[in-house]
């Protein structure tokens, strides 16, 4: 038998269910959700916002900054080292505080102490390429040397030759395996500081860290030789050869020492066999023509450096050896002429005064006016005159 619900039970049920449903469906966290839904949104547009406000702000800095030191660059080749100069300066404002290490900072710098050195403003272009030294951080080694590079550069330049020791030492500690660097600073020990023992230690530090190659063999060779010291270039151009024997710059450097020994003989006996290995090479001609010289056989000179200017004849250095010949040989006329054409392949104001003073001597000597104690063992560029 079924009994129905009396109508207050009905009513009881449905106020139960009813207020289950209100209780389910509102919580006190209900009415948060949505304002969570929206707020996390803006704060990370606004964080965007920020962020990109940020780097557009700071590229657009480094693009007028940029802009700023191409014009710079632009005037500079134009010669308008006063508006080149206006520019960087100007450039230089617009760098912020917190980017002074920055590379547009080390640029502005550079440049500036690339334009004064330009305009032989001395003392202003060493500063600013110290200061641009001094801005680049760990990373930036290789142009900390290079800006370190420049000081000594404009140290010797200066009559300073002391003060560019410490900056190059400088240089290779930022950039160990630099070449420049190191043969820069054997260059400045032999020919500036006269400290030999000093160079020499420079040198086999090179050697350790450049590495025994005959190319760095060579380049040291050719220091030393510029430099006078002939046994350190003569063993250094040696060892160069056995590391290769096609290196034919290391085979000229040992005739050249030995010329300038004045073992001459033993040195023309040495080039007779990298000449027949390697018979179309100039150079080899040119320093046995020299060699010749100083064994006083003009002829076998001449014979030598006219076939080295048929196989080049612009060559430079044969050309001048060809003067030297003829000037040795007292074939005054001729020593005129060849001297005149030597003019004419050279625009390096050294090698200018050098010829003038040669066409002096020459027609010093055409007319009987020059010491026969002046001949020497003479046949070789301006730089290895004496």
């Amino acid at each position: 038998m079924t009994h129905e619900k009396p109508d207050h039970e009905h009513v009881a049920d449905s106020r139960g269910k009813g207020t289950g449903d209100l209780a389910s469906t509102e919580p006190p966290a209900a009415g948060r959700r949505p304002l969570l839904a929206w707020l996390l949104p803006l704060l990370l547009l606004a964080m965007v916002g920020v962020g990109v406000w940020w780097f557009v702000l700071r590229d657009t800095t480094s693009k007028q900054v940029n802009r700023l030191v191409a014009e710079a660059r632009a005037a500079f080749e134009l010669f308008e080292y006063t508006r080149a100069e206006q520019l960087l300066l100007q450039a230089q404002s617009m760098i912020p505080p917190g980017a002074k290490g920055s590379g547009m900072n080390v640029g502005v710098h550079h440049n500036l102490g690339i334009l004064y050195r330009r305009q032989e403003r001395w003392d202003e272009a060493r500063k600013a390429l110290v200061q641009a030294a001094a801005l680049c951080g760990p990373e930036a080694n290789e142009v900390r040397a290079e800006e370190l590079f420049q000081v000594a550069q404009i140290d010797l330049h200066t009559g300073k030759a002391p003060a560019a020791a410490p900056v190059l030492e400088a240089a290779i500690k930022a950039h160990p395996t630099r070449n420049d660097l190191h043969l820069s600073l054997i260059d400045l020990q032999l020919g500036y500081l006269r400290q030999p023992a000093v160079a020499d230690s420079c040198l086999q530090r090179f050697l350790r860290l450049c590495g025994k190659k005959p190319e760095n063999f060579r380049d040291a060779a050719g220091i030393y030789f510029k430099r006078r010291f002939l046994n350190d270039s003569l063993l250094l151009a040696r060892a160069a050869t056995q590391g290769s024997d096609t290196m034919v710059t290391a085979h000229v450097l040992v005739g050249k020492s030995l010329w300038r020994m004045g073992r001459s003989d033993e040195g023309l006996e040495y080039v007779a066999g990298p000449l027949a290995r390697y018979p179309n090479a100039v150079p080899l001609w040119t320093v046995q023509a020299s060699l010749f010289i100083g064994a006083k056989r003009f002829d076998d000179a001449l014979e030598s450096v006219d076939h080295a200017v048929s196989l080049s004849p612009n060559d430079y250095d044969a050309n001048l050896v060809r003067m030297m010949v003829l000037y040795n040989a007292h074939r005054w006329q001729e020593a005129l002429e060849q001297a005149d054409a030597c003019l004419r392949l050279t625009k390096n104001s050294n090698e200018i005064h050098f010829l003038q003073s040669m066409r002096a001597r020459i027609d010093r000597g055409r007319e009987g006016k020059l010491d026969p104690h002046s001949f020497g063992q003479e046949g070789a560029p301006e730089s290895e005159q004496p």
